[in-house]
């Protein structure tokens, strides 16, 4: 009988105890001091993590979590353990600190790529090692926020994943909603420019329907080209017209030099060595030299200054205009010179004809030449033409004397 009355005590005083370590248990996991975290939540980085009722694993296992599931989190205890708020977890709940990446929630949880092969790296930071590249407009899965870098799930790639998050856009670049899309570009307020047109300084220049790189792109215009200016919105853009343009079309103001259209396109260089400079000012550098009667391709106008596209000259390039001419100075049309002669005849024709009017008779019928060679011209003037000549003792028929003393002559030589 008394053998049987210890065991009984035994077993009670074990039940006892363990009823008393869960108690105090209980009691430590509650009064934990938390040290408040940078970041508000956690990324779990483990393929399945365990919860526990307290911080540390010989707390009761309440539940786990997956890979790169967020939660939010309270604090972070002395020894590594974080205390977290999830409502799968009716009571307090622990996870231990290194297998959990402390993030910000992003604005938005699913991106699109703005950008050629944008660099997906290991840690968010430029000199991390990058692990792969992603595409223009490609979506991702945006799970946390680190100062600026987006942290990625990436189904293709292991190991933790980063991108800056101005390679992010909330949506597509390449596929805006139309309607969102024409409901912008009607309230774009356009202000008047100076200038009528304008001059690409780009390789190639992207055009947009709208002013923004957002908008859907419709086309680009190469370097040089001239287009017609409507306006410029108060960001910076400016709304042009082209045929090869059948919507709206903007491009970026930055990328473009305001002119006007010159008076032509073809010009030439009208001066000795003629300079060049890289703005339309006396005061800007030299970055050329023209020679007289060079001919140049003239795409703009500002200020009584042409602005030239020269292909063996890189950058602007302008000269004043008072050295450019329409015409070849050095090589006149043959055509209109020929022209001009004959206007010269008809004059010539013209003026003798009416200085025949003022003649009066001479005394004598014939004259004779008292001198060793005697000149005879087209007209009553030494400005006429030189038409022949008269010796010493020649006799000629006189028709008339014309009141400054020339004779009009009749011979079988004129």
């Amino acid at each position: 009988m008394k053998r049987k009355f210890t065991m009984s005590v035994l077993i009670f005083s074990m039940s006892f105890l363990l009823f008393n370590h869960t108690h105090l248990s209980a009691e430590t996991s509650s009064s934990e001091e938390l040290e408040k975290v940078d970041k508000t939540h956690g990324i779990v980085q483990l393929p399945s993590l365990n919860v526990y009722s307290g911080s540390n694993e010989e707390y009761e296992v309440i539940g786990e979590l997956d890979d790169y599931v967020r939660v939010e989190l309270e604090g972070e205890t002395s020894n590594g353990w974080y205390k977290i708020n999830d409502e799968r977890f009716s009571e307090e709940a622990y996870i231990l600190g290194s297998y959990i990446v402390p993030v910000d929630i992003p604005e938005y949880e699913e991106g699109y790529v703005d950008g050629d092969l944008v660099n997906v790296r290991e840690g968010p930071n430029a000199d991390e090692a990058g692990v792969a590249e992603l595409d223009q407009g490609q979506q991702v899965e945006i799970i946390g926020e680190i100062d600026d870098w987006y942290k990625l799930k990436l189904d293709d790639v292991s190991g933790p994943t980063y991108v800056n998050g101005s390679y992010i856009s909330s949506e597509d670049p390449d596929a805006l909603d139309e309607t969102d899309q024409s409901a912008s570009e009607e309230t774009h307020t356009l202000t008047e420019i100076d200038y009528s047109h304008g001059v690409v300084q780009s390789s190639s220049l992207n055009v947009r329907t709208g002013p923004s790189s957002e908008n859907e792109l419709i086309g680009s215009l190469d370097n040089y080209a001239r287009v017609e200016v409507e306006g410029e919105t108060s960001d910076g853009w400016y709304k042009i017209n082209g045929e090869e343009f059948s919507e709206e079309a903007y491009v970026s103001a930055s990328a473009i030099v305001p002119v006007n259209e010159p008076e032509y396109e073809e010009g030439y260089v009208k001066g000795d060595i003629v300079n060049v400079r890289e703005g339309p000012s006396e005061d800007e550098t030299d970055v050329a030299q023209l020679e007289q009667g060079e001919q140049v391709e003239v795409v703009g106008e500002i200020n009584g200054w042409y602005k030239l596209k020269l292909n063996d000259v890189s950058g602007p390039t302008y000269v004043n205009g008072s050295y450019i001419n329409s015409e070849d100075p050095d090589a006149l049309d043959e055509t209109e010179e020929s022209a001009s002669e004959e206007i010269q005849v008809a004059e010539t024709d013209e003026r003798t004809f009416e200085e025949t009017q003022y003649l009066t008779e001479p005394e004598y019928s014939h004259g004779v030449v008292q001198s060793s060679y005697l000149n005879v011209r087209s007209g009553p003037g030494t400005d006429h033409e030189t038409i022949g000549g008269l010796e010493d003792y020649t006799r000629v028929e006189l028709e008339g004397e014309t009141s400054d003393g020339w004779y009009q002559i009749s011979g079988e030589g004129f």
